[in-house]
């Protein structure tokens, strides 16, 4: 059996608890969304691009694009928690930060989860489970997705993740 919880604000948090692998085809989230294994791995293709994401990284999904979804449990449990934004987030961040990141082909991508990385992840999830006031979310959000660039610059992973930031569109 796999659960699905959900609270539908600017910032939409999830949690999806499984016991059993679950293969979910041609899901297409209608607004981007970054997502963290606690519990078992998950497995998103795209086209041809296969990622497999552990714990030990947040996943960045793009909105309105076809993937696979397979959730693994580890011992009988799977656990993830999803956190949607909302079209009004990512224009603003968007138009402060990221101003001239060119147009190219989203697949969801993972970012190692630092330190700073997973402080920020806990205090967004807090701040949008504990039903914070919407700037204090706001605030959090923009938080997470500059501590997402920083971890960016630092681990040189390439332009790849600071595009699917630029690229978190809505059709």
């Amino acid at each position: 059996m796999q659960e699905f919880h959900f609270r539908h604000n600017h910032l939409t948090a999830g949690e999806v608890t499984a016991s059993k692998m679950h293969r979910l085809h041609q899901v297409k989230l209608f607004f981007p969304a970054i997502c963290h294994i606690t519990h078992g791995t998950k497995v998103i293709v795209q086209d041809d691009n296969r990622l497999e994401a552990t714990r030990d990284e947040l996943i960045i999904i793009p909105a309105n694009t076809a993937m696979e979804i397979i959730n693994q449990p580890v011992n009988g449990l799977f656990h993830s928690d999803l956190l949607m934004l909302s079209p009004e987030i990512v224009a603003e961040f968007k138009a402060h930060y990221l101003k001239s990141w060119p147009r190219t082909t989203l697949h969801s991508l993972c970012a190692p989860l630092s330190e700073g990385l997973a402080f920020m992840w806990d205090n967004l999830l807090h701040a949008v489970r504990q039903d914070l006031p919407e700037a204090l979310q706001k605030h959090q959000a923009f938080g997470l997705l500059l501590a997402l660039l920083h971890v960016v610059e630092r681990v040189a992973f390439g332009l790849g993740v600071l595009v699917s930031l630029a690229r978190l569109e809505y059709s």
